[in-house]
């Protein structure tokens, strides 16, 4: 079976997400077997929704540093509702945002001798991606850890359409729907 190049760039990708967030929540659920309940190991943050939403923004827009699902975990006890999946879509409306903002700050800072020095040493790989791959490389950045900031802001600088970007960078909300789904359940065990 022959699979184009850039659906198989996205399964690679997706099958590496899949790996990498099975064993975050492997870590979870054993995390929780070894000092209890969430409530209790995240409660220094629980009521700090503000600090916690503040953390999660700059980590958004600075390439992802903290992955989202250590929120989606938080989320369950902290947030800004009671409801954990009032809280998912809150996050996930932060980290679309936070693409948006990447995709403007890319196209404002094109060109300065700064943000050059920036895309030569960490964006220059995603140019070849957005050649060969197109608007896949924006939703496999939505889906998978590849960190979406900065595919944001290399499309951007790379001058892809803001239009195509807004459309693919909507499949961010299908990772956290899923993703907060999964959270959700590993926290029964």
């Amino acid at each position: 079976m022959f699979i184009k190049p850039r659906y198989r760039f996205l399964l690679s990708n997706l099958w590496k997400g899949l790996v990498w967030f099975v064993g975050l929540v492997i870590i979870f659920v054993i995390v929780k077997q070894i000092f209890g309940p969430t409530e209790h190991w995240m409660e220094p943050v629980h009521n700090k929704p503000l600090l916690v939403y503040s953390i999660f923004l700059i980590s958004e827009v600075v390439f992802g540093i903290v992955p989202p699902e250590v929120f989606m975990i938080w989320s369950i006890h902290g947030g800004i509702s009671d409801s954990y999946i009032i809280n998912v879509a809150f996050l996930s409306v932060i980290s679309f945002g936070a693409g948006i903002s990447g995709y403007f700050i890319g196209a404002s800072m094109r060109g300065l001798p700064f943000f050059l020095h920036i895309e030569e040493k960490y964006l220059l790989q995603y140019r070849k991606y957005l050649k060969r791959f197109g608007g896949i490389l924006v939703i496999t950045a939505a889906l998978t850890p590849l960190p979406f900031s900065a595919v944001a802001m290399a499309v951007a600088a790379f001058r892809f359409p803001f239009k195509y970007y807004f459309i693919y960078s909507l499949s961010r909300f299908v990772r956290f729907g899923v993703y907060g789904y999964i959270v959700w359940q590993a926290n029964a065990f």
